[in-house]
């Protein structure tokens, strides 16, 4: 299926008839990279306007790059949010067919945001607070200690269950904390004949 530069371009010039994007950002796992130094754009089979940019400032440690993705070209903000989830999609199915690891990046419960590309200026306000609770040592030998006295056998189910609970706050999303504790009874469970 062919779709015509002439789509994209009234995609490009004339914002109010398709006002409705998508955007969303990932991360590339330290062993890989794109090959792409600036911003550009896909073309795909499909009238819109795919933009992939590099972004700004250095990764953590376990990450080769963040990358930004935009679309553009939707009447309606349903559509935008369609063909933005089918996008991530896309490049969840790029990373499994390439054999490399990405993680969505966001804040919100769907891995891509909606905007209205003709609004433009305003004031966009935001926030993050981090809370820090300190441990004194005291909270951390006594259960340490009350552990390593038992005499109780080590149950290898009880240690992979306790790693999963325990490291599912760590987890980037409500949906995927949700699984790792899920997950994390998992081991827990005995199955009956």
């Amino acid at each position: 299926m062919r779709h015509s530069s002439k789509e994209r371009k009234l995609i490009s010039d004339s914002p109010q008839r398709r006002p409705y994007g998508a955007r969303f950002a990932f991360m590339l796992e330290s062993q890989t990279r794109f090959l792409i130094d600036a911003e550009c754009s896909f073309l795909v089979d499909k009238d819109m306007i795919v933009g992939i940019s590099p972004s700004e400032g250095s990764p953590p440690s376990n990450v080769s790059q963040i990358w930004n993705v935009h679309l553009e070209g939707f009447s309606t903000a349903g559509e935008a949010e369609r063909e933005g989830l089918r996008t991530v999609l896309g490049f969840l199915w790029i990373a499994v067919v390439g054999g490399f690891a990405i993680r969505l990046s966001y804040q919100t419960p769907l891995p891509c945001e909606v905007y209205n590309r003709t609004t433009r200026g305003g004031i966009l306000v935001s926030g993050r607070m981090t809370a820090v609770l300190g441990k004194a040592a005291s909270s951390i030998v006594a259960p340490l200690n009350s552990v390593i006295r038992s005499k109780t056998e080590i149950n290898p189910r009880l240690l992979l269950a306790m790693e999963l609970f325990t490291s599912a706050r760590l987890e980037t999303t409500e949906r995927a904390r949700f699984v790792a504790i899920v997950s994390s009874l998992e081991p827990l469970a005995f199955q009956k004949i």
